[in-house]
């Protein structure tokens, strides 16, 4: 009986023994376990082994980790606006090149057009003699009115047939004349457009524009048919307000007999009747007010030179 009592108290020393043993090599199973699901080691001796090499405590190395991960994603989108950049370059350098390509298009396909009643501007051979002034300012145009002094020749044997200097060489009487409208030679217009005040040209005009003509420059006073060459200083240029305008003596000389009777300036005054109607009074005095006017050799007529009003056609 004492005998089984001791061996039965010796399995129970053993067993318990055995049962604490165990529980306490897998609590270190269990918490190397752990410690091998966080990264850090896989054993006791590997912890003792690597301790000396990474001391840093799980959470340190975890925000370690956390914050290099940031900065790749924040490389990441760098890279990105980089490559955004570098096509938005191409894209400017391709619009760039598609404009110039256009503008080069444009360039050659826009071609300056004259005005008009200057088409035949290139055919006047320009030479300037001496530079003008003001010419920020000031340069004449088709629709001015401009005051010359000038001499032509004739291309052929250089004989002059027209001048405003004297015989000494100083300076006569300028010539004015309204631009654009034929007052003079069409040639010596167009070679005086683009002038300043002061500037003198020499002007070579062709036998082609060596037309219309009127005061100065009428009738045989310029020789037709043959090159002239002319010297012009240009005195100055105003707006010339009465081009545009309508022809007044051809529209009140009703029955085109190149002259304008007392009855015809007496509907010209009368018109639709909106204004005066006909058979007033007031009516008979501007008509004989007007004849008494403009008729200077009192024949009872308007000649075409006692005219004052517009009265030229755009030629």
């Amino acid at each position: 009986m004492n005998l089984q009592k001791v061996a039965m108290l010796c399995i129970f020393v053993i067993s318990f023994v055995y049962a604490e043993d165990t529980e306490t090599k897998n609590g270190v199973k269990t918490k190397d376990a752990i410690k091998d699901a966080d990264g850090v080691c896989v054993s006791k001796d590997e912890c003792v082994s690597t301790k000396g090499h990474d001391d840093k405590a799980p959470g340190e190395k975890y925000a370690e980790e956390t914050q290099e991960g940031k900065l790749d994603k924040e490389e990441a989108p760098r890279d990105k606006d980089e490559t955004e950049v570098g096509e938005e370059k191409e894209a400017e350098g391709g619009a760039d090149e598609k404009a110039s390509d256009e503008d080069e298009g444009k360039g050659e396909k826009k071609k300056e057009v004259p005005r008009k009643g200057e088409e035949e501007r290139h055919l006047v051979k320009v030479e300037v003699l001496e530079e003008g002034k003001f010419c920020d300012r000031l340069k004449a145009t088709n629709d001015d009115s401009v005051t010359v002094h000038l001499r032509g020749f004739k291309a052929s044997d250089n004989s002059e047939f027209i001048t405003t200097y004297k015989e000494d060489g100083s300076e006569g009487l300028s010539i004015p004349f309204r631009m654009g409208i034929g007052d003079s030679i069409k040639g010596l217009e167009l070679g005086i457009i683009g002038m300043c005040i002061g500037e003198r040209r020499r002007l070579t005009v062709p036998a082609s524009l060596v037309r219309n003509g009127r005061e100065e420059f009428k009738g045989d006073k310029i020789p037709r048919g043959e090159d002239l060459i002319f010297e012009v200083v240009l005195l100055g240029a105003v707006p010339n307000y009465q081009k545009g305008m309508p022809n007044m003596f051809k529209r009140m000389d009703g029955n085109n007999d190149g002259v304008i009777q007392r009855e015809e300036l007496y509907d010209s005054f009368v018109g639709d009747g909106e204004m005066f109607p006909r058979g007033a009074p007031i009516v008979d005095e501007l008509t004989d007010e007007k004849m008494e006017e403009v008729d200077k050799n009192k024949d009872g007529l308007i000649q075409w030179e006692e005219f004052h009003l517009p009265k030229w056609d755009e030629l």
